[in-house]
């Protein structure tokens, strides 16, 4: 028998032991409880969204893998916005749906249907799809779908539609949805009609080249919002998605829409007008669409009340800007003024002041938007009461102050032995000053100078200007967070000629300051302008026939110059097109031939012989179009310092030994600039080989120098810029002042006939001012003559090697050429074939614009020459890019203007071939423009 202490005994020791095991389970459901739920801050790492494979243009793959279209491009701006990084995953429908119940993935976007409202929640809208019926076009009639009851219609499995049909059509046969396969089996009669969502139709038919050929119509009760797809239990996951879609700027997501759907109306377009607020911002302003705005309604021209008992002023005029722009009411009221207005914001009755300035003490009772306008402050006295030197002068003087503005804390904090006085308005500031009951009143130079002219204060001046330029912002109560980024926005969107057009308005400042400025306007400005004109005039007569005369001088020089350049351009013009042509002939065929001979055969050598000769001949049309201006070539980082040294030994092997070269290079600094380097070489070695020959009879001094410090820029350029100098001196006979300043005129020179062209210098002109630098020249007659090329700097080192061209690529693709040169026809044809492209050709612009319109979707790239008979190339493009905008172009020239060339490249977004063209050169542009 057990005796009662065993029983207790034994009882605590039950109790224990359930009690640990009590213990052990709460313990263990908690920290379950804490493992199954997830932190907000975990949802932010990372998140598997998934999309349709081939959903164009809502989101397909491109060939390397890469997601697109415009769910992508939405869910990227949410990664952005939220900082959560996106995996898009490519599935099947059924599959996605699959992976998105086991809550391993979201999906970008479906309709919400009774089916999947189950088992998911949905995101707040993120787009609008049609959907429509495709058919063969049958009469001008829309059909609907009743019309094709007891019919075909292909449907995609397991979509909306097909759930569509089935509950509403039953006699419909539905027909499995495949895409291209589809559209072929309604062209053929096999299937009646193709029922999905209108972007992914259109943009099939258009991929297919059928726009136009078959007939749609959109089915009206299929207008169905998208949203993004979570299987339930997941509520922290669906706020945070909903988060990010809310915080995407309006104006982003109607901008993708327009990129991807052109021709449809945007689902955000009605939401437009706060294009500069997110979701989050918009809905909660459509809540809060009603504040009361407190005023200063005597602060002339900043703000007041009108005589048409209307808000006026600056900033009222940011008030009505906000208004309009936002949608929203501020209702001002009325009978209060500023100090009040002030007290009642701080105590939350008031929501919005139009004009305060932020201050610390401020910050901890109300909320600031970002300063609009800026003002100076000043000390008004009365005239002769005594002199004000700077702000001490003050001290101990009695300075009013309008009640609650920010001036009495700046003046307690910095001059504390300033006596401040409350008054209740600037007028009445201003009367106790004309009073002399005040020593000075103290507000904005503009609300000063208004109402001393208001008032005809003529006895009042503006003493000085305080340290203080003050920002005016609105001010917001407590409570009201949301609307200061919203304000801001507001406030960024006016542009810089509105705030001009405020502020001119209002502001137009009289300053009185120790003497009535309109007694001196009066009397002693007619008076000195008139002196003025007087002397102006005589002296004008003067000079006046002088400087005409000087001009006429010099702008008669100019247009024979450039009468002459013209001239000299359009001959080399000419020339440069047939040489180019020929040499692209002969450098093409060689091409071709080099592949025929193995490299040790003779013909071989022969051959390289020919290619390098046009390559020769390549070299000296560039320089003619470069002397004769027609040609731009493009400027690329120099070390100006190793051309000088090149050039140096150049002329070393080659003077006489009675020349002796001095070179001298300022230490420290990276000679960079951007040009041309053959072309700085033909310079350099231009102006020593004429220094040579200047002192090849009795020898001499051929000097180099390239500095950076002390130069003098000249008239003309720009000062901000900074140059090298590089300076040619010989101590030859120099140059007769007679001609000097002829030598650089084209077909000048000094030599005897056959000793020289007179084009040297005359390219070395051109070639200087085409790398935007300036050349001059100092003649020392009897002890030479000293050249100065001035050359801007850049920060841009030069490459250390050139890249070279592939030629390894093996292209795909129809090539339409317009070529009026049968032989380059053919070259061309025979170069892109090798590498794999289809080409057809064309004589002359005309009827390769025919074949162009034949087939407008068949090309994948057109190459034209410039210069063509009936139709020249420019033309060509300006017509092809009307028919299809997307479409690559290579425009081949000979001798056309690169400016011109350049910005028609720019508008029509095509590349530009200077013949004669290598044939790598031309397979890697194609390449480019096509394959990759």
């Amino acid at each position: 028998m057990i005796n009662a202490s065993s029983f207790f005994i034994i009882l605590g020791r039950h109790f224990l032991l359930y009690s640990a095991l009590t213990l052990l389970i709460l313990l263990f459901a908690v920290n379950a409880s804490a493992e199954n739920e997830v932190p907000a801050e975990d949802i932010k790492r990372e998140l598997n969204v998934v999309f349709l494979k081939d959903h164009h243009p809502i989101s397909f793959e491109l060939p390397d893998g890469r997601p697109a279209g415009l769910y992508i491009d939405v869910w990227n701006l949410w990664s952005i916005t939220t900082g959560t990084h996106v995996n898009f995953i490519v599935d099947s429908y059924e599959e996605g749906l699959r992976q998105v119940r086991l809550k391993n993935a979201v999906h970008s976007g479906l309709f919400k249907n009774e089916a999947r409202q189950n088992w998911a929640d949905f995101s707040t809208p993120i787009h609008r799809v049609e959907s429509s019926i495709l058919y063969h076009k049958k009469g001008n009639k829309k059909r609907n779908l009743k019309q094709f009851d007891g019919m075909k219609v292909a449907v995609e499995s397991g979509a909306y539609h097909e759930r569509y049909i089935l509950d509403n059509y039953p006699n419909i046969t539905i027909v499995p949805y495949q895409g291209e396969s589809s559209i072929h089996a309604l062209i053929s009669n096999d299937i009646q009609a193709v029922f999905n969502e209108s972007p992914a139709l259109n943009s099939l038919l258009a991929k297919m080249g059928l726009a136009g050929v078959l007939e749609s119509n959109i089915v009206e009760d299929m207008s169905n919002l998208v949203h993004a797809v979570v299987a339930k239990g997941q509520p922290l996951l669906l706020q945070e998605i909903n988060r990010g879609f809310e915080n995407i700027p309006i104006e982003a997501l109607v901008s993708l829409e327009k990129k991807w759907l052109p021709n449809t109306t945007p689902f955000f377009d009605s939401k437009s007008s706060f294009g500069m607020l997110t979701l989050s911002e918009r809905n909660w302003l459509q809540a809060h669409s009603f504040f009361t705005l407190a005023i200063d309604p005597n602060s002339h021209p900043f703000e007041f009340i009108d005589k048409n008992n209307s808000h006026s002023g600056i900033s009222a005029d940011y008030i009505d800007f906000i208004s309009q722009k936002l949608k929203i009411n501020l209702n001002v009221v009325e009978g209060m003024t500023w100090g009040e207005s002030f007290e009642q914001l701080k105590d939350g009755e008031i929501d919005v002041m139009s004009s305060m300035v932020r201050t610390a003490k401020r910050e901890k009772s109300m909320l600031f938007t970002k300063p609009y306008f800026k003002f100076s402050s000043v000390m008004v006295t009365k005239k002769g009461a005594f002199y004000a030197e700077s702000m001490n002068s003050f001290d101990d003087k009695k300075v009013g102050i309008v009640s609650g503005y920010v001036y009495a804390e700046l003046l307690s904090k910095d001059y504390p032995n300033i006596k401040i006085v409350d008054v209740s308005s600037p007028e009445e500031g201003l009367q106790l000053v004309n009073d002399s009951e005040l020593d000075a009143y103290m507000d904005s130079l503009a609300v000063a100078n208004h109402f001393m002219d208001k008032n005809n204060y003529f006895d009042l001046i503006v003493a000085s200007f305080t340290p203080y330029k003050v920002e005016m912002s609105m001010a917001v109560r407590l409570g009201l967070e949301p609307l200061i980024p919203i304000l801001n926005k507001a406030l960024d969107s006016m542009d810089a000629k509105k705030k001009s057009t405020i502020a001119n308005n209002w502001l137009a400042v009289h300053i009185q300051e120790g003497t009535q400025l309109k007694t001196i306007l009066k009397w002693i400005i007619p008076i000195l302008t008139l002196l003025f004109i007087i002397i102006f005039i005589f002296i004008r007569i003067n000079k006046k026939l002088t400087k005409e005369i000087e001009q006429r001088k010099l702008l008669e020089g100019k247009l024979l110059q450039s009468k002459k350049m013209e001239a000299l351009g359009e001959m080399a013009g000419g020339i440069a097109h047939d040489f180019n042509n020929i040499m692209g002939i002969i450098m093409g065929n060689s091409e071709i031939l080099s592949m025929k001979f193995e490299k040790d055969d003779t013909r071989q050598k022969f051959n390289i012989n020919i290619y390098n000769a046009c390559m020769r001949a390549t070299e000296l049309v560039r320089q003619i179009m470069t002397f004769s201006r027609m040609s731009k070539v493009p400027l690329l980082p120099v070390n100006l310092s190793d051309v000088v040294h090149e050039c140096v030994q150049l002329i070393k092997s080659t003077c006489p030994k009675n020349i002796k070269i001095l070179l001298d290079i300022e230490f420290g600094y990276d000679y960079f600039v951007k040009g041309d380097k053959t072309q700085i070489n033909q310079v350099l070695i231009n102006l020593c080989t004429n220094a040579v020959d200047a002192m090849s009879s009795n020898g001499g001094i051929l000097e180099l120098k390239l500095y950076c410090s002390n130069i003098q820029v000249p008239k003309g350029h720009d000062a901000s810029n900074e140059y090298f100098s590089l300076n040619v001196k010989d101590s030859g006979c120099g140059i007769d002042n007679t001609i000097i300043n002829n030598i650089f005129d084209p077909f000048f020179s000094t030599k005897s006939v056959g000793k020289g062209t007179g084009l040297g210098l005359s390219v070395v002109y051109n070639i200087i001012t085409g790398h935007n630098g300036d050349i001059s020249v100092v003649n020392n007659k009897g002890s030479g003559v000293e050249f100065t090329i001035l050359l801007p700097k850049t920060l841009d080192a030069p490459l250390s090697e050139k890249a070279e061209l592939s030629n390894e690529h093996v292209g795909q693709g129809n090539i339409l050429i317009a070529e009026d040169e049968e032989d380059l026809r053919i070259l061309y044809r025979e170069h892109l074939e090798s590498a794999g492209y289809v080409v057809t050709t064309a004589e002359n612009g005309s009827e390769a614009l025919a074949l162009f319109k034949g087939n407008p979707q068949g090309y994948d790239l057109l190459l034209t020459d410039h210069s063509m008979p009936v139709m020249t190339g420019i033309e060509l493009i300006e017509a092809v890019s009307k028919i299809n905008v997307n479409i690559p172009i290579i425009l081949a020239t000979g001798y056309a203007d690169m400016e011109t060339i350049d910005q028609m490249a720019s508008k029509h977004s095509y590349k530009c071939l200077v013949k004669p063209i290598k044939k790598n050169v031309l397979q890697e542009t194609v390449y480019r423009c096509i394959d990759e």
